[in-house]
């Protein structure tokens, strides 16, 4: 009931500080970092997860607290306890260093949250990367050099995708996460190569309804009439279907699932020409 106390109403809105998220984010913005904090996240499931993971880093361009540890539901509800570690001393960042984390952090945003910002690191409150497993004593005192991936950020930075061809071997289709470049629902985790099907199979049918059902090639294809034309005139129609599993557009991950989250089938068969492989394991 503030705003209701305050009378605030569309007209009188700028006679109040106003303040959109905390100003610590805004520090250091329009110059270029010479030092950034390293912020180790460590995810502690309750019990296996599916996937490999690994340690997850944030990078700010102040220091910040060790929160307390909070849960988040991965996967089908497993409760996952994120412990956050600051490491005391700054990480001095070379010009090559930033250009690394800025390419993996807008990367991230691109692949997984089909997000697309303009690449302006002066401007960017915190950035992204990959982190290695640490030991268990002392993790405070470390240097902050040796918790990031540093190999798998210079492997994302020279690659901007992956690029299926016919003389790849079928393991290479296989535990990669695909994304439609054109629309945002549709992002996959590979399972494997489905030798059983061809691209021009129908769809089979435990897969839900999309505007495209001919053949298993369109249906995972986005693209409207002439740019769909072109596209499957000149494809590959004897290319492999992958067996893939579908990641669920959940963004609430404090909370478990809602009914609808889970009811979404996540079995699904697609082909790797019309989406892109990313970079990001």
């Amino acid at each position: 009931m503030r705003n209701a106390k305050l009378a605030i109403n569309t007209k009188k809105t700028n006679q109040y500080d106003m303040l959109s998220k905390p100003s610590f984010w805004g520090r250091g913005r329009g110059k270029i970092p010479e030092t950034l904090y390293v912020t180790v996240l460590v995810l502690i499931p309750s019990r296996a997860l599916t996937r490999h993971h690994q340690n997850f880093i944030l990078l700010t361009r102040e220091r910040l607290p060790e929160f307390p540890r909070f849960p988040i539901f991965l996967e089908d509800d497993i409760e996952t306890e994120i412990s956050s570690l600051p490491i005391k001393d700054a990480l001095a960042v070379s010009e090559s260093d930033l250009e690394a984390l800025t390419t993996f952090t807008l990367r991230v945003f691109r692949d997984i949250f089909h997000k697309i910002y303009e690449r302006q690191p002066e401007m960017m409150p915190y950035w992204l990367a990959p982190g290695m497993t640490l030991p268990t004593n002392s993790q405070e005192n470390l240097d902050p050099r040796c918790a990031i991936d540093w190999t798998t950020l210079a492997f994302v930075q020279e690659n901007d995708e992956l690029v299926w061809s016919e003389d790849k071997p079928a393991e290479f289709l296989a535990d990669r996460f695909v994304f439609d470049n054109w629309d945002g629902r549709y992002r996959y985790f590979t399972l494997g190569v489905d030798s059983a099907l061809r691209p021009s199979d129908p769809p089979p049918s435990f897969l839900p309804r999309r505007r495209y059902m001919d053949d298993i090639l369109n249906y995972c294809l986005s693209l409207f009439k002439n740019a769909r034309k072109r596209f499957l005139e000149t494809c590959n129609w004897n290319q492999p279907v992958v067996r893939a599993e579908l990641v669920r557009l959940r963004r609430n991950l404090l909370d478990k699932m809602t009914d609808q989250e889970r009811a979404v089938e996540t079995r699904c068969v697609i082909c790797p020409e019309p989406l892109k492989i990313s970079a990001v394991s």
